[in-house]
């Protein structure tokens, strides 16, 4: 049986170097952590295209406590740092009134953002010491890991997998509160491994540590998955980070892999007497 999850691994995921994975931000929403109480704060939002070209706009206060917001714009050089000059600015166009171009005001100094991984980081703003921040999450989409996901990702290098491969292997998930429960299926092999473990939310996605519920192998040890990033689009599309281990082994960051697949539904054919599948729509 883990011969076959090993055999699956080279069979339908991109094998990528964990390390050579930069932790290049999440656009969106980030907050200081330990000040997102739900009361008006401060905070960052974040824009990134083309690599690492970033766009930092921070929202705040002055000390007199009136609202303020700067902008820093940089390209990472190293793949997780963000070095730029924090700028201030004014006679923008208001609500209601004259349309006019704004103009700097002035610069407050350097903003430098570390990012540890995609959603978490720290940032240290001019005169003041680096603060950890992390990705704000104001919506919850675990209900859409609560299905099965073909596997379509083509080998490193490799020709693209035939329909048959494509559909012979899958994984499925159920979400129960901070739990998830999980299984590898190979439908030629006819062999199931199952999985389960606290799932916790990082950004858009989650990270989750799967042990192995089925069996162990003949040293005792059990399988483990871990999953980081694990996320599911509106589109139905499963996207993140795996690395599969021994619960008594290191991790070893070569085996890390990049994980896709696509939400399907499966139904029974009574007249031909065949497993048939559907796209899916993934829950909210």
């Amino acid at each position: 049986m883990h011969r076959f999850i090993r055999g699956a691994w080279a069979a339908v995921a991109v094998f990528i170097p964990f390390a050579a994975l930069a932790a290049l931000p999440q656009p969106g929403l980030w907050s200081f952590d330990g000040e997102a109480n739900g009361k008006p704060g401060r905070g960052l939002q974040i824009d990134r295209q083309g690599g690492g070209a970033v766009i930092v706009s921070y929202y705040g206060y002055r000390t007199d406590g009136s609202a303020t917001f700067l902008q820093a714009v940089g390209t990472m050089v190293d793949g997780k740092t963000l070095e730029a000059p924090l700028v201030e600015y004014r006679n923008g166009p208001p609500m209601v009134g004259e349309r006019r171009s704004g103009e700097v005001a002035g610069v407050a100094g350097v903003l430098k953002m570390t990012f540890d991984t995609e959603v978490y980081g720290s940032v240290t703003l001019p005169g003041d010491l680096a603060r950890p921040v992390s990705r704000f999450v104001y919506t919850d989409h675990r209900a859409r890991l609560n299905n099965q996901f073909i596997l379509v990702t083509l080998p490193n290098g490799g020709p693209m997998l035939s329909d048959k491969a494509a559909l012979s292997t899958h994984l499925r998930f159920a979400v129960d509160g901070e739990q998830l429960k999980g299984a590898w299926v190979n439908e030629e092999a006819r062999t199931t491994i199952s999985f389960q473990g606290r799932i916790v939310p990082a950004g858009n996605g989650f990270n989750t540590t799967l042990m192995e519920t089925s069996s162990r192998n003949s040293l005792g040890q059990t399988l483990k998955l871990q999953f980081e990033n694990l996320s599911v689009d509106e589109l139905g599309f499963l996207n993140g980070q795996m690395l599969s281990t021994y619960d008594s082994s290191s991790a070893d960051e070569s085996r890390w892999s990049a994980l896709f697949g696509a939400c399907y539904s499966t139904a029974e054919d009574s007249v031909l007497g065949v497993t048939t599948w559907n796209r899916c729509k993934p829950a909210k």
